[in-house]
């Protein structure tokens, strides 16, 4: 729920990240002071060539050649550091966990780039907020189907109440029972939905993304809610 939105997440705040965040700050103001004594600690008094006592105390050989290659000014020009990721060369909270953030989805194994597309569209969607939650739900298996109850041991038997055919997942509830192809079938999306039944939610999403417009996309996720509504009716009797 913490990624962005392009990434399926929801937009809240990771509370480590940001402290983190909140924490770089703190060694930013303390390097970028004019009183900082850095310069002093790595730099030879009165000579102007690198402390390569201090350096070799206190980085690794990789840092070390790194900063040995950075040339001091001889004219006397007092160094100063400078923030990259932002335009005006200065840290901030906001540049330190918007980096921090994309950090973290480069270094997930999770493909999120293919789906991204659908993720942008869904926020887009005009259809109420309830249907975009329920489907923001429906692509990260977080609705309680039978067999998401079934694995947290909440009931004993998982097979889907309206085919009996196997075990009522995400995917099935929507695309794999017999019900569901029925609605489908009668839809102008059976063609796209067609062999779909074992595939999950997002990827059969993520493909519509690329193949309809947002209104389409709008329709396909209100039939889908009718399923889940109609399933819930059989379910408690209705």
């Amino acid at each position: 729920m913490c990624l962005p939105k392009s990434h399926g997440g929801m937009r809240f705040k990771d509370l480590s990240l940001f402290n983190q965040a909140l924490l770089a700050k703190q060694v930013w103001r303390l390097f970028y002071s004019p009183n900082s004594l850095v310069g002093q600690l790595f730099k030879a008094k009165s000579r102007r060539v690198w402390n390569l006592g201090k350096i070799n105390q206190y980085f690794l050989p990789i840092d070390r050649d790194e900063i040995l290659s950075i040339p001091i000014s001889w004219n006397g020009g007092q160094d100063f550091l400078k923030w990259h990721y932002d335009k005006r060369g200065e840290f901030s909270v906001k540049s330190g966990y918007d980096l921090a953030v994309k950090d973290r989805l480069q270094s997930s194994s999770s493909n999120t780039s293919k789906s991204s597309r659908w993720w942008n569209s869904l926020w887009k969607l005009n259809i109420p907020p309830k249907v975009r939650i329920f489907a923001w739900r429906a692509c990260m298996n977080e609705i309680p189907s039978l067999e998401t109850l079934w694995k947290r041991k909440i009931i004993v038997d998982p097979r889907c109440i309206s085919c009996g055919k196997g075990p009522e997942s995400t995917s099935h509830t929507f695309f794999g029972c017999r019900t569901a192809k029925k609605v489908w079938l009668e839809s102008r999306f059976s063609s796209s939905l067609a062999k779909v039944s074992l595939l999950p939610v997002l990827d059969v999403l993520t493909s519509l993304a690329s193949q309809f417009s947002l209104d389409d996309l709008g329709e396909v996720c209100m039939i889908a809610l009718a399923i889940w509504e109609n399933r819930n009716a059989l379910l408690n009797g209705g």
